[in-house]
């Protein structure tokens, strides 16, 4: 919606504290007001924002469909699929038409695959060397793998980074969760990567002698960066910009 040129007039309390999403993005989303989250938004709050248009994904209407028409009584309503790798450029691409601006959004969307060609050209030799692992890590929970075709992982796979076998086993878009004690499994990849927003994986387990021995720790290939998935093409671009320091950095460590 915001590269459509629309600020929305409120959104879901999950975005309250904006993790891992860039700027200009994370300022707007956080003075936005709140309607609820976003399984469970609040009907009487998102009415008493007198929205011109409502959007949502069919998460909604599929678990409770009693609070979907509730809410798409209110105003009308776009419904866009929640799953699939490339569902947030199909919400993309949906909302710019509701909005009657798919020029714009599509005018971005060339963007984006031009410079995912030229990432994918200019680091051919890095692409082609190293195999990736993308992870979140929760201190009271473990940790989570990512497969390539995961919403989070759209981008990196776009780029041309080659998932490992473990991340590769992992149904297609989804994730899986492991205890801390299974660290090992990050030790099938040459290269981690990990969002900051969680804070530093490597800072969070410098004490941990399971993480220390993983072979892309021992070797410096661990990159924590602001990413926590794509909502739009103009937010894939920001994501994109921080992979060339990264390759260049894994180049020179090769």
């Amino acid at each position: 919606m915001f590269d459509a040129g629309f600020t929305p007039v409120g959104l879901p309390v999950d975005y309250e504290n904006a993790d891992g999403v860039p700027e200009p993005y994370a300022s707007a989303l956080r003075s936005l007001p709140k309607v609820g989250r976003w399984y469970e938004p609040n009907a009487e709050a998102i009415a008493a924002l007198s929205p011109d248009l409502i959007v949502m994904t069919n998460l909604l209407s599929e678990n409770n469909p009693d609070l979907y028409e509730q809410i798409r009584s209110i105003a009308p309503t776009a419904v866009f699929a929640e799953d699939g790798q490339y569902a947030w450029k199909e919400r993309a691409l949906g909302v710019a038409d509701a909005l009657n601006q798919s020029a714009k959004v599509q005018e971005l969307a060339d963007r984006y695959e031009a410079r995912i060609a030229k990432f994918r050209s200019d680091n051919a030799d890095v692409l082609s060397k190293v195999k990736v692992v993308y992870t979140t890590y929760f201190e009271e929970s473990g940790f989570s793998l990512y497969s390539p075709t995961k919403y989070q992982t759209t981008v990196i796979s776009e780029a041309g980074f080659q998932f490992n076998d473990r991340s590769l086993a992992i149904p297609a878009g989804s994730n899986e969760w492991f205890p801390k004690e299974q660290l090992e499994l990050l030790d099938e990849a040459d290269v981690i990567i990990t969002n900051s927003g969680k804070g530093p994986i490597n800072e969070k387990l410098a004490n941990d002698t399971i993480f220390q021995r993983l072979r892309a720790v021992k070797n410096d290939q661990v990159y924590s960066f602001d990413y926590e998935g794509v909502a739009s093409f103009g937010w894939a671009l920001t994501f994109l910009e921080q992979f060339q320091p990264i390759a260049e950095e894994i180049r020179a460590k090769l």
